[in-house]
């Protein structure tokens, strides 16, 4: 899955250098915000959790 993403990035033609509305709708599947952590969902099904 994480391969997936780095496909993705790869085939991108110039170098991202300010927010992207259409590179995150792309990237994210969702955004879940608790109290105590944040947890990103790609696309691909990877997740980043992020502890507070």
């Amino acid at each position: 899955m994480a391969k997936e993403l780095i496909a993705y990035l790869k085939l991108m033609t110039q170098e991202v250098k300010e927010y992207s509305d259409d590179l995150v709708r792309g990237l994210l599947e969702k955004i879940i915000v608790n109290a105590d952590r944040l947890v990103i969902e790609f696309k691909s099904g990877t997740e980043i959790e992020i502890e507070a």
